[in-house]
């Protein structure tokens, strides 16, 4: 019975914030549609009470990059990830990696605690657990980005010897190097 009726309040506050972004059901009040036409109606609106979606993100995706970058360096990545997505041409920018690799950390984090709190092992290794899902979810995208980038420039070293082949016999048929 307990669980049914969390379930519904979860169900219920879930519905809450899909509906509320939803046009159908948002609709601007009277007072907002007639405003502009009434007395010093092109005067900017008064802001919501309550934050926007796209507010949050707005807090977000610096914290996220700002902590992402220090953590990457605490942990000993050298290379600048900007660098290492443009090299294999991610469609992700540095803040959207990092958002992302910040969020599966959060969920290694939660998926540590709910094992110590399954297991209830001793402290140590209870720390181990919540603080090591975390830190692994996290170097498992630096690792990604890293072989990414590795094999890229393994690519290109691999090409090199071809394109100078290719060079060598454009100049002895007479071309220039500017043709």
């Amino acid at each position: 019975m307990r669980l049914a009726v969390l379930s519904g309040l979860a169900l219920w506050a879930g519905c809450t914030l899909w509906f509320s972004e939803l046009r159908w059901f948002v609709r601007p009040s009277l007072g907002d549609r007639l405003g502009p036409y009434g007395p010093g109606g092109m005067r900017p609106k008064p802001r919501a009470l309550l934050p926007s979606v796209e507010s949050f993100r707005e807090v977000v995706r610096p914290l996220c990059r700002i902590l992402g970058e220090r953590v990457a360096k605490g942990l000993g990545v050298g290379e600048d990830l900007a660098v290492r997505l443009e090299r294999t041409h991610s469609p992700l920018d540095v803040t959207a990696f990092r958002v992302r690799q910040l969020g599966w950390s959060a969920l290694g984090f939660a998926a540590g605690a709910l094992l110590t709190l399954a297991m209830r092992p001793p402290v140590v290794i209870g720390l181990l657990f919540i603080f090591g899902g975390a830190a692994l979810a996290f170097l498992v995208f630096e690792q990604r980005a890293a072989t990414a980038s590795d094999a890229w420039k393994r690519r290109l070293f691999l090409e090199l010897p071809v394109i100078a082949e290719q060079l060598a016999m454009l100049l002895s048929a007479g071309f220039s190097l500017g043709a």
